[in-house]
């Protein structure tokens, strides 16, 4: 009897997959840690060529020793694009003018199935951007001069957040 109900129990389980993310992002920390925050409106966006890793390893093998087992990785690579919007309000922090561009990635394009599914499955919550719509946006700068997301490129929807209206 034990056996048909662990069995039972084991066929009608789910999996989650699931990974863990760097934070807290609420708030109170986004706007400690942020170097500009702004109300800014969507314009266009620019693809570019350019690829950036993700905090997110790929496995590619794996080393045995007699007190541990570690993976090898390589980090998910998203391209890169360069998303403009017109700046209605500077909460904290200076720009030079009322315009300003964000560094953010994408899934690259022409991906087989395989390597695709490592975006979907445990993979970066990268941003869609609407045109003409508000976001606030909690920024910081990277090692180019670039603007980023505070939160990262792997989870930018942390920290650039859709204005709606009520």
């Amino acid at each position: 009897m034990r056996f048909l109900f662990l069995a039972i129990s084991i066929l009608l389980s789910t999996t989650a997959l699931a990974r863990l993310i760097d934070g807290p992002w609420d708030y109170e920390n986004l706007t400690k840690q942020a170097d500009l925050i702004v109300i800014a409106s969507y314009a266009k966006s620019k693809k570019t060529d350019k690829s950036e890793p993700t905090s997110i390893g790929i496995a590619k093998g794996m080393k045995v020793t007699e007190s541990s087992i570690t993976f090898d990785t390589n980090p998910l690579m998203g391209k890169v694009n360069l998303a403009e919007f017109k700046v209605q309000t500077v909460l904290k922090g200076k720009i030079k003018d009322d315009s300003l561009v964000v560094k953010h990635l994408r899934i690259p394009e022409g991906l087989n199935e395989k390597r695709k599914a490592f975006y979907y499955i445990r993979g970066p919550r990268f941003i869609k951007l609407k045109a003409n719509t508000s976001y606030i946006m909690f920024l910081k700068k990277d090692k180019d001069g670039s603007w980023i997301p505070l939160s990262g490129q792997t989870d930018p929807w942390l920290s650039i957040n859709e204005l709606k209206s009520p």
